[in-house]
């Protein structure tokens, strides 16, 4: 498909990069964000939780919501996955948008799984944290909303400029579990935003997937890989069990995102993280 005409609501981390793959692919894209950006005159100065504040081009095809909150308050993500959708999804239908697509981002942290069984598409979401459930809220707003919806649950992102895994190798505080495997679902920031790219202009795509790499990694496999190309000591066992991160332990199955024809350019820890000892070391 070309000549789509793509509004990216939130262009940060993946979304930035997402709008120059479209607009590389030859799509008129627009990113929506809080502060202007005079050096982009495709981007719109707006702040979500404040539907006053929003203007769109006319004729929108397509819409992504790739807004995210780091260590903000659960009130935060109440105001802009839960209130902030709504009335972004009421503005562009009062406005006569005829969407073919609105895709939202949301996270597999939805999977509340801590014995590292494998989950997909058809688990059940039982989200414990209140961040979590915030995401689940926007799901169904968006799934029962207006237009024809497709939901993305990003797991961890790493890539140029969030590599904390290998940071803390380098300098030393990584730290192994002791006891039993504890797993770790990433997806390399660039294989997200193509991830992105290729569902949002899928003709029929499914209402859900999980964007994942190919390979979820043991965490203490992961640490002795990068201390091995770093050319330092594997890291210590901790003297103390660890708690789980927010992530849970479970392995996530990027099954359906594959069989829609997608391929990670990353497809293990080890293209990705041999990328960014290539180029942040």
């Amino acid at each position: 498909m070309t000549g789509a005409r793509i509004l990216i609501a939130g262009s940060g981390y993946v979304g930035a990069p997402l709008a120059a793959r479209l607009r590389n692919q030859g799509h008129a894209v627009w990113t929506l964000r809080r502060t202007p950006a005079p050096d982009d005159p495709h981007a719109i100065a707006g702040d979500l939780t404040r539907p006053e504040t929003l203007s769109f081009p006319d004729t929108l095809t397509h819409v992504l919501f790739c807004a995210g909150l780091q260590q903000a308050a659960p009130a935060e993500y109440e105001a802009l996955f839960v209130d902030g959708l709504r009335g972004l999804l009421d503005r562009l239908a009062k406005d006569g948008h005829s969407l073919d697509r609105f895709l939202l981002t949301s996270t597999t942290g939805l999977f509340n799984v801590t014995n590292g069984d494998w989950v997909d598409e058809d688990s059940p979401s039982r989200p414990v944290r209140a961040t979590a459930q915030y995401y689940q809220q926007a799901e169904h707003q968006v799934l029962a909303g207006p237009f024809p919806s497709t939901v993305a649950r990003l797991s961890g992102l790493y890539g140029p400029g969030r590599s904390r895994l290998l940071r803390s190798v380098a300098d030393g505080t990584a730290r192994r579990h002791p006891g039993t495997t504890r797993y770790v679902n990433h997806i390399h920031r660039d294989d997200a935003a193509a991830a992105l790219a290729h569902l949002a202009l899928l003709p029929n795509a499914q209402s859900l997937y999980v964007v994942t790499d190919d390979e979820p990694a043991d965490r203490d496999t992961l640490l002795c890989w990068i201390a091995d190309r770093l050319d330092r000591p594997h890291p210590p066992i901790a003297e103390e069990k660890m708690p789980l991160s927010r992530g849970g332990n479970k392995r996530c199955s990027n099954r359906r995102l594959r069989a829609s024809g997608f391929a990670c350019r990353y497809p293990t820890y080890r293209e990705g993280y041999a990328s960014l000892i290539e180029t942040e070391t």
